[in-house]
């Protein structure tokens, strides 16, 4: 059977340069002299490698089976071989090698994918390798949740294997052949499992064994007993009855103990998660008689035995079963007790590389009310968190946040208690801004690598990855007693010091983002500045509040009841005939929110989920709204507020003004649905206008508003104005967009596009209908336009929260830009803008916060030089110094003469 394609998905990783490591595994391969030989010589030659890469890959053998296949391709790839089918074959084997466990990376799976489809012509290919090609593309869409373009791809994949069927008889023998189309099959019962699909699941799996029915000669136990553990899976936390059904069909088929084994302790997850811990014990009970089982197969057990044991009470068992779990996880040999737990006897192993099964372990302790056994767990979550914040790299963790945060709703309560102190809460605090900081950033980084336009710290994150995988498998290679020498090593590690100082240099602030660890985190010190981070895990919100370098947390209770007021909030904030409503809720918010606290001139929000939406400014105190007692601005974690994150850059030219027209350009239906229709912005014309006369800036109008023009800006401007639409994506948000005049055919600009632009630009100004708001979805957090533009290397960015009045939004931006020219913080000339706006409306409707509230802050806040313009302000100054040098020569002269 074709244990080859037995798919072992991981999660999203970052693109490696193309390479090929065979230096590195104490072997030299030595290539003949390919130039002299004949087309039929290259074929065989290219043939047999490629046989004896793909041997190695079936053997597990991933690293040796890398190192041809980089050779093969490099070499392959300076010839004139135009052998399509052989190219599409190495291309997509080599794309396999990174789904696999040891060498996880779809970035560099996806990239190789790609290369694959820019050569494929399917009548050329054999009918195994295009079909698993369009099932890889479906594993990478999903890692990446998107259902629907995964089912395309199984669609693909089940049509080529249906309706050449007889030709792939042919090339690879009736059993692979059959069992390589099951595989289709069993994957559309995948897609319509993470689809939520019940109906349409089933109908697959009866598809499946009807299948299997026709073709009884075939062995197909393997893809029959992997689905119905799928659909055992699905009902395994809200139907017992129909999850043992298929978990019991399982165990029947199964064609290895790890399956069967697999399947026992997903039938008693289903036993706990309906409540009957006496069942789960009498499946625990089968589990003990597992023979020759790997350390990790027995956590897997011990899991499950230590929930049942807490859930039954049995606290004797679980502290046994406890401690032979946490000694198998301990790189020490030192006897470990849960009721008498010391943290520097553990050293968690990196066998795991994130701490799930011993976050897990600590839950189990506390379901047993004893003071010590929750006195260790939440040692254990201590270590959790530590463990988690030093694995980090630049892989996105979305598969581990759910870990993460229970750990965050474990820590965040002790952090309250009076005994904690300073220190403490700094420490555990930035071990959570660590890893959010980098989470974010890692999936950036993907998103980057998706971009059509790209810039060269793309490449050189790529390289330093590249030398960081190189060095991990040097080194555990020397674990191994293997020959590969300390020099090696060295040599890497120079390469890497020279990438990162480049990298350093190309932006600090991009560079100091992806590379953050514990050490570089500090809570910002910033005078007469409040900083509140919101953070809700596990259905709790906490406040962490920062002034004068004093941290506090408090648990502000749950969060639903907050977010139906937040959503309440925002939907009566676009009917101006509820002001009387709004108002309340803007107090019930206040109270809920801000409780206990004294504002001082400034104060940094940084939200979470749906709070991303709430204009804090307009949240209601005893007398007014809270706009009036301090000016808000907003960012995404404390390391994008230090001040020195983004060098302070000299600038020639003031502000870049791109007004956008649009004569044709016509909305997608998608568009339409989220944000209403395009129209030309008469008020946005007029706004660029004054704007541009007041700050002596530069305006690209009409043909010359293009995105073209945009990414061919300048560096040398400090603010950069885009006065236009802007639609936003809410399932999507990286289709998000910007739109510049229709002239030009390309005139969307994407959030994937912005993450390869590069500016030193001081503040970006979104003056655009909605661009400040992004998608947010299962709590995976805000991703906009403005914060697009930070990564692009500009520090703050003035963007809006809803579709903003043409008239009012005029108005706002001529006194924002008023004050920025006093030089004045960016967060205050905002506020002093707004309050322009509220105190100058004689027309009460129009004082109503839809028309002045939407234009928020994100980042640095330090003012702007734009005194008349760039440097035109030293004219002056120079000007007068001529004169004074003029007069004194003349004066001088007059005295010769004399």
């Amino acid at each position: 059977m074709m244990e080859h394609f037995r798919f072992s998905w991981k999660m999203l990783g970052m693109f490696f340069l193309l390479h090929s490591f065979s230096h590195f595994y104490g072997q030299e391969i030595e290539s003949p002299d390919l130039g002299s030989l004949s087309r039929d010589s290259l074929d065989s030659y290219f043939f047999n490698e490629k046989q004896k890469a793909d041997k190695l890959s079936n053997q597990g053998k991933l690293y040796e089976a890398e190192a041809i296949y980089g050779r093969i391709l490099q070499e392959s790839e300076k010839l004139p071989y135009e052998d399509i089918k052989f190219r599409f074959g190495l291309y997509a084997e080599y794309s396999f090698l990174y789904s696999q466990q040891k060498l996880a990376d779809p970035q560099q799976q996806l990239y190789y994918l790609e290369k694959a489809k820019s050569v494929l012509v399917e009548d050329s290919v054999s009918t195994y390798i295009l079909g698993f090609y369009y099932l890889d593309l479906a594993s990478l869409k999903w890692e990446e949740g998107d259902y629907e373009e995964m089912m395309g791809y199984v669609r693909k994949a089940t049509q080529v294997f249906e309706s050449r069927r007889e030709e792939s008889i042919a090339e690879i023998g009736l059993s692979d052949a059959i069992y390589t189309e099951s595989s289709g099959k069993e994957w559309k019962i995948r897609a319509y499992f993470a689809m939520k699909e019940e109906e349409k699941m089933l109908a697959a799996y009866q598809e499946l064994l009807d299948f299997a029915s026709k073709y009884k000669e075939v062995d197909l136990s393997f893809t029959l007993g992997t689905s119905a553990f799928r659909i055992g899976r699905y009902y395994q936390s809200n139907n017992l009855e129909k999850a043992s059904f298929y978990f019991d069909r399982s165990i029947r088929l199964a064609t290895t103990q790890n399956e069967k084994l697999y399947s026992y302790i997903c039938k008693g997850l289903a036993c706990l998660d309906a409540g009957k811990p006496q069942k789960a014990l009498q499946i625990v009970n089968i589990l003990k008689k597992f023979e020759k089982i790997s350390p990790l197969q027995e956590l897997n057990i011990l899991e499950i035995a230590a929930r049942t044991y807490g859930e039954l009470g049995d606290k004797n068992r679980l502290v046994q079963t406890t401690n032979r779990a946490l000694s198998l996880m301990n790189t020490q040999d030192t006897k470990i007790d849960v009721l008498d737990f010391k943290e520097e006897n553990f050293t968690y192993f990196d066998r795991l590389k994130y701490p799930v099964l011993l976050t897990q372990f600590a839950s189990f302790l506390e379901l047993v009310d004893d003071e010590k056994l929750t006195t260790t767990a939440q040692q254990l979550y201590a270590i959790c968190l530590d463990v988690f914040s030093k694995r980090l790299d630049h892989q996105p963790v979305s598969n581990h946040l759910q870990t993460y945060h229970l750990i965050q709703s474990r820590i965040l309560p002790e952090l309250i208690l009076a005994e904690a102190s300073q220190a403490e809460k700094e420490s555990l605090l930035n071990k959570m801004e660590m890893i959010e900081t980098r989470a974010r950033f890692n999936q950036l980084l993907f998103n980057r690598a998706l971009a059509k336009r790209q810039s060269s710290q793309d490449s050189l994150f790529a390289a330093e990855n590249d030398i960081r995988k190189k060095i991990t498998v040097l080194k555990r290679n020397q674990a191994k007693e293997d020959s590969l020498s300390e020099q090696q090593i060295f040599n890497l590690e120079l390469e890497l010091d020279a990438i990162q100082e480049q990298l350093s240099q190309e932006s600090k602030a991009i560079y100091g983002l992806a590379n953050a660890s514990v050490d570089d985190i500090s809570f910002p010190d910033l005078p007469n500045t409040l900083i509140l981070k919101f953070m809700i895990t596990r259905g709790q919100l906490y406040r962490v509040q920062l002034l004068n370098k004093v941290v506090e947390v408090k648990d502000l209770g749950k969060f639903e009841p907050i977010e139906q007021k937040v959503d309440s909030f925002l939907t009566l904030l676009k009917n101006p005939s509820q002001r009387e409503a709004l108002d309340q809720l803007g107090s019930d918010l206040y109270q809920d929110l801000m409780k206990k606290l004294d504002f001082p001139l400034h104060t940094v929000i940084v939200a979470d989920q749906s709070l991303l939406y709430l204009p804090f400014e307009l949240l209601k105190t005893e007398s007014d709204y809270l706009l009036r007692k301090t000016a808000i601005s907003y960012a995404k974690g404390f390391m994008y507020i230090q001040q020195d994150l983004f060098p302070q850059v000299a600038h020639t030219q003031s502000v870049s003004f791109f007004a956008p027209e649009y004569s044709k350009y016509e909305p997608s239906k998608d568009e339409l649905a989220i944000r209403g229709e395009a129209y030309d912005l008469s008020g946005a014309k007029e706004e660029v206008e004054s704007l541009s006369k007041l700050t002596n800036g530069r305006i690209f109008s009409k043909e010359k508003a293009s995105k073209e023009q945009f990414f061919n800006l300048a560096g040398d401007y400090a603010v950069i104005h885009i006065a236009g639409h802007a639609y936003l994506n809410d399932e999507d948000p990286e289709l998000s967009n910007l739109v510049f005049s229709d002239q030009a055919e390309d005139n969307k600009l994407y959030i994937s596009e912005l993450y390869g632009f590069k500016s030193n630009a001081n503040l970006a100004v979104l003056s655009a209908c909605n661009s400040g708001v992004g998608g947010y979805k299962d709590g995976k957090g805000m991703v906009s336009l403005s914060e697009a533009f930070m990564y692009a290397g500009i520090p703050a960015t003035v963007s809006s929260l809803w579709s903003a009045p043409d008239q009012a939004t005029k108005e706002i931006m001529i006194s924002f830009y008023q004050y920025l020219k006093e030089g004045k913080p960016k967060s205050i000339a905002l506020q002093q803008a707004k309050l322009d706006y509220l105190d100058n409306t004689s027309n009460p409707k129009l004082a109503h916060p839809y028309y002045w509230a939407p234009f928020v802050l994100y980042g640095n806040d330090a003012p702007i030089d734009l005194r008349s313009g760039g440097m035109e302000w030293l004219y002056w100054p120079m000007g007068l110094a001529v004169i004074l040098v003029v007069g004194m020569l003349f004066y001088i002269g007059r005295r010769k003469n004399a």
